[in-house]
């Protein structure tokens, strides 16, 4: 595993199309410019600012909600018959998007028209390993081919307890 620079530039040289990712924040692939009939087309909404600030990254590009999109009310729920409590952030009423989207992950592999990151709550997030009633690994690849962006994810329970993830 290494660090490379952020944000991480993946390209087709055959199209030129090209993704950005912000390692970052959460992996999320910020901008996707495909090369269509010799247009360029820019696929995803971003803030200009948000590989620099990280703001809001939850609604720029594509974030991570992992391992659980959309809110949980209160955070607090019961899972196989235990009780959980997820800090809530500021004075919001909900925990909201899971633990992967704000933080740094971990590039394990890369070419020039590839990457592949991964999040390890224990590993990457581990203040909140209390807060979920397992351990979770989320595998991501990003890929250009042409026109297109391809995202292939692994979602995969390094635990001994049943993993609870949307």
């Amino acid at each position: 595993m290494f660090a490379p620079a952020d944000p991480i530039s993946i390209v087709d040289k055959v199209s030129g199309s090209q993704a950005s990712i912000s390692l970052k924040h959460g992996f999320n692939c910020f901008r996707f410019r495909a090369v269509v009939d010799g247009r360029v087309v820019d696929v995803i909404d971003s803030a200009a600012d948000f590989p620099d600030t990280g703001a809001r990254p939850s609604g720029n590009g594509t974030p991570i909600l992992f391992p659980f999109p959309n809110r949980i009310a209160g955070g607090r729920f019961q899972w196989d018959g235990k009780d959980y409590q997820i800090p809530l952030a500021g004075n919001a009423p909900n925990a909201i998007h899971g633990f992967a989207h704000t933080v740094p992950w971990r590039v394990i592999a890369r070419t020039e028209d590839t990457v592949t990151a991964e999040f390890q709550l224990s590993r990457d997030n581990p203040a909140m390993v209390k807060s979920w009633p397992a351990d979770c690994r989320i595998q991501l690849r990003y890929g250009v081919l042409g026109a297109t962006l391809r995202m292939d994810i692994t979602i995969s329970n390094p635990d001994d307890r049943p993993l609870p993830w949307g």
